[in-house]
């Protein structure tokens, strides 16, 4: 029998707990909150991943009350200029 690591079986789990709606709520609401249980005490837990150096790059967040994992996705469209 094949012994999952608790990183494989956490993310296995935080997939199988979101619905479509949970996820476009998620995404109008601007990340603001956890797609679970909607607690705006959600954190990073690592730094900005760039991915493919085509402007894409992901970070992963963490529910501090219910525990959730997932990765914000971000897709370059802009710029500002700082004076």
């Amino acid at each position: 029998m094949n012994a999952k690591s608790k990183s494989e079986e956490t993310e296995k789990s935080n997939t199988d707990v979101l619905t479509d709606q949970q996820i476009a709520a998620y995404l109008r609401g601007g990340g603001a909150s956890c797609p679970r249980c909607q607690s705006d005490n959600i954190g990073t837990t690592d730094s900005l991943d760039c991915v493919g150096g085509a402007g894409d790059a992901t970070q992963q967040i963490e529910c501090n009350e219910c525990g959730l994992l997932w990765r914000d996705v971000y897709h370059l469209v802009g710029i500002e200029i700082s004076l």
